[in-house]
């Protein structure tokens, strides 16, 4: 009979450790419930943040765009500038040189 008994003690000591295991590993899931939901909630941000990002960047990309096209036509214009100066130097190197054989 006290073999029994040491086998029903036996076996509640065991029922209570596997109790107090299946406990620890609740709260362990709860807590990797816990910390998977606030990866997910970086994630999220992160994910967002990057994408305010990329279009913040494109954005910036496109008014770059804009003015390197506006310095093109600028220099274009300056360059058109420098030709009709140099046009008007000839003709005035032509007209002094007129202006020489006359008199």
């Amino acid at each position: 009979m006290e073999d029994a008994v040491d086998k029903v003690e036996r076996l509640q000591e065991s029922i209570t450790l596997g109790k107090s295991k299946l406990d620890d590993l609740k709260e362990k899931e709860e807590g990797a419930y816990e910390r998977e939901d606030e990866s997910d909630k970086k994630s999220s941000f992160l994910a967002q943040e990057v994408h305010e990002k990329v279009s913040t960047a494109e954005e910036k990309e496109r008014e770059v765009a804009n003015l390197e096209r506006y310095k093109e036509e600028i220099n274009a214009e300056i360059n058109d500038v420098k030709c009709r100066i140099n046009e008007v130097h000839s003709e005035m190197e032509k007209l002094q040189d007129c202006m020489d054989d006359l008199y």
